[in-house]
């Protein structure tokens, strides 16, 4: 089973992809994010964390070899409290829900997936 230091590093890891898109924010210079303003500041941070939390526990998972759902839903946890900790999801209550919500949502998803990909090779 994964130690501490494996959720903390994973929830470090699912935060990359965000971290990735507040970064690029600071480098629009042409101003393409004020096009349109549904995709630059609704889709691309939900795709991004969703992404990051997929991706982050499918790798912790496949280091595993039970209790899927299990670590799917802690690294969902860690990736928000790191998000929390570092203030970027902290500009109003109703974005550290829908941060939870895709975080929590992404993560248990790709342990149910590696949970699946488990079984069908057995």
């Amino acid at each position: 089973m994964p130690s501490l230091e494996d959720y903390l590093a994973t929830a470090a890891l699912a935060n990359v992809p965000f971290w990735i898109y507040l970064l690029l924010l600071t480098f629009d210079v042409n101003r393409y994010s004020q096009s349109n303003l549904l995709f630059f500041f609704t889709v691309l941070p939900i795709v991004a964390i969703a992404g990051g939390g997929f991706v982050a526990s499918y790798l912790l998972c496949t280091r595993s070899r039970r209790g899927f759902l299990r670590i799917g839903f802690l690294v969902g946890v860690c990736a928000t409290l790191i998000n929390i900790v570092f203030g970027l999801a902290t500009s109003a209550p109703s974005a550290i829900v829908v941060t939870a919500f895709c975080f929590l949502g992404s993560s248990v998803i790709a342990a149910k997936i590696r949970d699946r990909k488990k079984m069908l090779e057995r």
